[in-house]
C-alpha cells in the first residue's frame, strides 16, 4: 500500500492509500483480472471528518500534483465513517 498526505484549499488534511483486495485463490484467469482492476481496487482518501474512495484507482495516482490528487478527491464518492476500523 503506498500513501500520501495533502492539504486541500479548504486547509483540510487528508491521507491518500490505495487499496487493492487480493482475488479469491484460482480465480487469476485474465477475464477476472480485468474486473479485479475495475472493481477491487480504489483510491481512500481520509480526512479528520470525512472519507471518500475512488475506483478504480487510478494507475499513477502517486505521481500527480497535490492539485491533481484535490481533482480526484472531487470525483469520489463519500463513504460513511462507520466502516473506519478501530
Amino acid at each position: 500500500m503506498t500513501r500520501r498526505v495533502f492539504t486541500d484549499r479548504n486547509g483540510v488534511r487528508w491521507d491518500v492509500f490505495d487499496v487493492i483486495v487480493a482475488p479469491p485463490p484460482g480465480a487469476m484467469q485474465p477475464a477476472y483480472s480485468h474486473k479485479l482492476h475495475a472493481t477491487r481496487t480504489w483510491l481512500m482518501f481520509e480526512s479528520e471528518h470525512e472519507r471518500r474512495r475512488l475506483s478504480p484507482l487510478p494507475l499513477t495516482w502517486t505521481d500527480v500534483s497535490d492539485e491533481e490528487l484535490e481533482r480526484l478527491l472531487s470525483q469520489a464518492t463519500r463513504i460513511s465513517m462507520t466502516l473506519r476500523p478501530k
